[in-house]
């Protein structure tokens, strides 16, 4: 479900961004997307065949590290616990760091999201971006931040955003997911499976949706 988490997180940061951020421009919203389609992918980093971990360097080591502190696939990494403590991070580093040293600790969290965002995304659509491309667009979002014209707010929002959106997307599945974790009870609607005919329709619709949102909403 890799492309479709991250269209569901970019279509979300999408939708909610001109009640958010009213004024931001096409360039903060495009980046914000984003970085909230690349962190709609990180809650799979507990697996050793998801999208992210394919992508990371040492990802198999990384997804057996994260698997045994989590408890496994779809374990800790589901939960709200996690969603929590990215959002302690995301929203307390401005607080915690001198004003100087902040915007480029959150750079560093924009260009994680926007390098695996930017890539997954245009596989969803049909394209592959090489390396290249996608390490550089990356840059050009993380440069944005450190220098203060992409705000804080926006990467802390987007990136809370997409890991709370593929929660909710794993949400729709058979398997459920722990959102009370430690607690073992699951949570979930068994609408789709993985892989399934119904999830493609969902990753088209979001595709379709979001376009149509975009234009009555920018471009009408």
């Amino acid at each position: 479900m890799g492309t479709t988490h991250a269209l569901s997180g970019a279509a979300a940061f999408l939708v909610a961004a001109p009640q958010v951020f009213p004024d931001a421009g096409p360039a903060e919203i495009a980046a914000g997307a984003a970085i909230a389609a690349g962190f709609a992918l990180l809650p799979d980093v507990d697996h050793p065949a998801a999208t992210i971990t394919n992508r990371l360097p040492l990802g198999g080591l990384v997804a057996r590290v994260v698997g045994a502190v989590s408890g496994g696939h779809r374990q800790g990494t589901h939960s709200l616990l996690a969603a929590g403590m990215l959002a302690a991070l995301a929203f307390g580093l401005p607080a915690a760091l001198p004003d100087d040293r902040a915007p480029y600790a959150l750079a560093v969290l924009a260009y994680f999201g926007a390098v695996f965002g930017v890539g997954t995304l245009a596989r969803a659509v049909g394209n592959r971006l090489r390396s290249v491309t996608t390490h550089g667009v990356a840059l050009v979002v993380a440069a944005a931040v450190a220098t203060e014209h992409l705000p804080a707010t926006t990467v802390a929002v987007a990136a809370v955003g997409g890991y709370v959106m593929h929660l909710l997307g794993d949400a729709l599945t058979s398997g459920g997911v722990p959102f009370l974790w430690p607690s073992k009870r699951r949570f979930g609607l068994a609408l789709l499976t993985t892989g399934s005919a119904t999830e493609t329709v969902l990753r088209i619709g979001l595709v379709v949706g979001t376009a149509g949102f975009l234009w009555a909403v920018h471009l009408a």
